[in-house]
């Protein structure tokens, strides 16, 4: 894995994990047990994209003669 790869993944992390306390702070609830609530499911719900995964690029560009 590259190194924008592994921050990507940092940064992915990190979102998922303040989007979801500030949603319990929301809503009143306590702790950390934001995994079982706060899913992948959850995050495409609010319109986040993750920075990691696989990029697909479409077939490349060819110019006109």
């Amino acid at each position: 894995m590259g190194q924008f790869s592994q921050k990507f993944v940092q940064i992915d992390s990190y979102v998922h994990e303040r989007l979801a306390l500030f949603d319990n702070k929301k809503r009143g609830r306590s702790g950390r047990g934001w995994g079982q609530r706060h899913n992948a499911a959850w995050l495409r719900s609010l319109g986040v994209y993750r920075l990691s995964g696989t990029v697909r690029y479409g077939s490349p560009a060819k110019a006109a003669v």
